[in-house]
């Protein structure tokens, strides 16, 4: 585990000690990080950072003191799925995390329903690796998944949408996609000018497949067959949106993280009452249905 990705651990760890105003003893830090007393000069480093990057931390000396953070972390921005690649960005920079969340949205799009925030160490690394490459206009190498040849790709945008990170680039002078959670081994190489042309491209495509890179956002509304077809739609949409009855609603930046779950859900379970949201869902399936097929 990198340093990095400690420092987000005892975060979290102290955000929720913070819930009852418990200080957190170095030797529960460690406990939780699994490290051993040898450790201790890097959790306190860890601390140290985070104090710098805006996450102020209480100390209190004696057996009823240890360390606290002095404000918890918004809830709403918990559930952002970009909070912990921002945090991460902060710590490693030694900024505020206001600005790493400013700067991020020009070079990640996070596209999501409220709710999903597990993001593995390793994507985490890789997306704080990634977006620096692309702040510099550095090309990357790196494996994919488990192939052996080294792939090297011209990084345009990360997308977030369907509960995982996307990688959009240049291989050959071809556009391609990349699961970040499945990249290895980045390594940066020679700096590189983008492509007006392709980055018109880029955004063209991802509309085609009800990707945005707006803020604008898209309701569904449904009326469920029965309480059974409801719990597949709190289920599915992790139990965000409203509950009005039998019928459902939710709304997201991106049209894909709404028609997606769909597709989970037996057509006969609801009657989508929206008719906008419908034209567009059809249009969406019959795209889908075009690429399949070979068209």
């Amino acid at each position: 585990m990198s340093k990095i990705s400690q420092e987000l651990q005892v975060l979290y760890f102290l955000n929720e000690r913070k819930k009852n105003n418990r200080y957190t003893k170095l030797d529960e830090i460690l406990d939780y990080l699994d490290l051993d007393y040898n450790s201790s000069r890097h959790v306190r480093r860890y601390l140290y950072d985070l104090d710098l990057s805006g996450f102020y931390i209480e100390t209190k000396r004696g057996s009823n003191g240890g360390y606290m953070l002095q404000d918890p972390l918004d809830e709403n921005l918990l559930l952002m799925p970009n909070i912990s690649l921002a945090i991460l960005l902060s710590m490693k920079h030694n900024q505020k995390v206001e600005e790493s969340l400013k700067e991020l949205p020009n070079y990640v799009s996070s596209k999501y329903i409220e709710g999903d925030n597990e993001l593995k160490t390793k994507t985490l690394d890789n997306l704080c690796d990634i977006v620096n490459a692309m702040k510099q206009s550095f090309s990357i190498a790196f494996r994919y998944k488990n192939i052996n040849a080294k792939i090297i790709v011209d990084p345009y945008k990360i997308i977030y949408t369907n509960h995982s990170y996307y990688l959009y680039g240049l291989n050959d002078n071809k556009l391609k996609t990349y699961n970040v959670a499945f990249i290895n081994n980045i390594v940066f190489q020679k700096k590189f000018k983008k492509d007006a042309v392709m980055e018109k491209y880029l955004q063209s495509s991802l509309n085609d497949y009800g990707i945005k890179l707006t803020n604008d956002k898209t309701t569904l509304k449904v009326s469920c067959k029965d309480k059974n077809a409801l719990e597949k739609f709190m289920k599915y949409f992790e139990g965000k949106g409203k509950v009005d009855g039998l019928e459902f609603k939710v709304s997201s930046n991106s049209e894909n993280e709404l028609f997606y779950p769909l597709f989970r859900i037996p057509t006969d379970d609801y009657v989508i009452l929206n008719d906008e949201f419908k034209d567009k869902y059809v249009a969406y399936l019959e795209r889908y249905l075009n690429v399949i097929r070979g068209k």
